[in-house]
């Protein structure tokens, strides 16, 4: 048998605008998570990584088959390039039965995701969580103090916290806000 695959780096960057691109969900078979042989290879990533502008909610459902599929994912992280389809891909990821343990969250690129859908998913985590990262992150609902506070009580494992440059459409941008926690 081959040697499981762990860890899976997508990086479709848009050169022309030094961003992230835009993966096309519909040049990929929708059968493929589905697929038996992609399940097994999927089953053992615990690493992924994903740069790509998450621009709607189709390729946010897309994203989120990719991230569901892998049951001992232990490190995600999304780099969303800003796009429109985050807060749906947050609304999926933030539903209950959701079975993930991450370890390692990190996010950045993020404009316009709710608050309270971030920390629903945050939340399913809460247990595993020691190292989260939120970098160029502005909440379109929902204040960040409030995450922020859940973070600090409700999250028992929590070691390292980054955040840079967060803001919410009510403080509006908190400069290049830096806060390393350790416990």
């Amino acid at each position: 048998m081959a040697r499981p695959v762990e860890s899976f780096s997508c990086s479709y960057p848009d050169f022309d605008k030094h961003s992230a691109g835009v993966i096309e969900p519909r040049r990929v078979c929708p059968h493929t998570f589905h697929v038996v042989r992609f399940g097994l290879c999927w089953s053992t990533l615990t690493e992924l990584c994903l740069l790509a502008q998450v621009k709607d909610a189709l390729l946010a459902d897309f994203v989120y088959e990719l991230i569901d599929q892998a049951p001992n994912l232990k490190k995600l992280d999304l780099d969303c390039g800003g796009g429109e389809g985050v807060d749906a891909l947050f609304q999926l990821l933030g539903q209950e039965g959701n079975n993930m343990k991450l370890e390692v969250f990190k996010l950045s690129g993020v404009v316009g995701i709710s608050g309270q859908d971030l920390q629903s998913f945050l939340l399913t985590n809460r247990n595993s969580l020691r190292i989260l990262e939120l970098r160029t992150v502005r909440f379109d609902a929902g204040l960040w103090e409030t995450v922020l506070e859940s973070l600090m009580r409700e999250f028992p494992v929590l070691k390292e916290l980054t955040l840079l440059w967060i803001a919410d459409s009510t403080t509006g941008v908190r400069n290049a806000f830096l806060c390393i926690y350790s416990r």
